[in-house]
Order: structure tokens, then sequence, then C-alpha cells
């Protein structure tokens, strides 16, 4: 409100997932236009099933929580002066429909959860996997330059360099995990192995998801062996 009085005409969806769309509503009411990936609306029409628990919510998504504008690789919106360039990571990352959105005028990059302050999810059900995370993030940083402010899906605002040490974090991980899954361990035996010990002070955070992370990255190789 600060910046402007004008109602918001655009709201980019990054992915599927409840804690990113459910506000969408509020501003489809006011006349917003709902935008995001052609496999995040598909993802919106199916039941929701909970990342960390597993549930199944029976409810449908309201109506206005769908996007009524979609692409497919790429689209560039502009509003006022201002563009935003919008890009699906051309592989399943996070989910199979996430979007990165480039100011260029301000040199901001939003990452969705491509990116965030401490290990990921890895929507594995949603079509999600370590070797997409990794290509996402190396489309971020092909992207970005030191000065760019780096939006991440959860956590503070980030940039490049610290862009960067999260690639090797994922790199690590996922060949730590990969020499369990090549030497026949079971999901159980890999995290009694502890793969992730060399990470885990930086990257492990509170989330329900750095306890999830070292069984998702498994999961992922597992289903693209």
């Amino acid at each position: 409100a600060t910046k402007s009085k004008a109602p918001i005409k655009f709201l980019v969806n990054t992915h599927h997932h409840g804690d990113h769309v459910a506000g969408d509503p509020f501003f489809a009411n006011e006349g917003a236009i709902v935008v995001g990936q052609e496999n995040e609306r598909k993802r919106l029409l199916l039941p929701q099933k909970n990342s960390a628990t597993g549930e199944i919510d029976p409810n449908p998504v309201p109506a206005n929580e769908i996007p009524t504008l979609t692409y497919a690789s790429k689209m560039t919106l502009r509003v006022n002066g201002q563009t935003a360039e919008l890009s699906y990571p051309g592989k399943p990352a996070h989910t199979d429909g996430d979007t990165i959105i480039f100011f260029p005028d301000a040199n901001v990059l939003v990452a969705g959860d491509i990116y965030q302050a401490h290990y990921p999810n890895v929507d594995v059900d949603s079509g999600g996997g370590i070797a997409g995370m990794i290509a996402g993030t190396d489309l971020l940083l092909s992207m970005a330059n030191d000065q760019t402010k780096i939006v991440p899906g959860h956590g503070p605002l980030g940039d490049k360099a610290h862009l960067l040490k999260y690639r090797a974090m994922l790199v690590s991980v996922r060949d730590h995990i990969k020499a369990e899954v090549d030497a026949g361990k079971t999901e159980d035996q890999m995290v009694a192995d502890n793969p992730t010990k060399e990470t885990d002070a930086e990257w492990k955070g509170t989330s329900v998801f750095g306890a999830l992370f070292p069984r998702l990255v498994y999961r992922s190789l597992k289903k693209n062996q």
C-alpha cells in the first residue's frame, strides 16, 4: 500500500502447495488474475496431499484458488512499465509445476521452494526430484549476479553466494544418499547411516522437512533409478 494504491492485477503462484496458494481467493475476489504454470493448475484440480503427513484432503480447493492464466515454459507480465519474467525450470524440481519469477528492473529473483534457507521439501509425490532441484538451482544461478536479491520459498532474503552454498549442499546430500542406494540400503538403513551428518548443522533447521529431507532424496533417487 505504501508503493501503490492501485489494485493488484496479477498474483503469481510459484507452485500448488497450500502455504503458497491458500491466500489466492482473497486477491482473486479483489479482481486479481491468478497465474501459474500449467502443471500447477492440474495439481490444484486434484485432491490435495499434505507433503509432511501424507494425508489427503477430500475437499476440493476453492475455484478462485486455481490459476486462470497459465503458461508452459515462459511468460512475461507487464504492469505500469514493470516487467515480471516467469520461467518453468524445464524439469520437475520442488514439484512438476514450479515457477521462477525474475523482476529485471529491480534485479529481484523469486525462487519459490526450489531454494530455501534450510533443507527443502522435495515433493516426490507431486513429480519433484533431487535432480530437478539441482537443475532448478543452476537456472537460478544463471539468472543472478552478485547484486541480485533472491527471495527463497522459506527463510530470509538470500543472494548468489548463499545460493552457491545451497547448491553444494544439495549435491553433497545427493551423492551421499546415492551411495547408500547403490549399496542396496533400505530407506531406514540409509537414515541410520546418517548420510547428512556433514551438512545437518548448517542446513537441517527446525522444519519438519529437516528430518524428512534424507528420506525424500532417497525416494527421489529410487523412483528415478
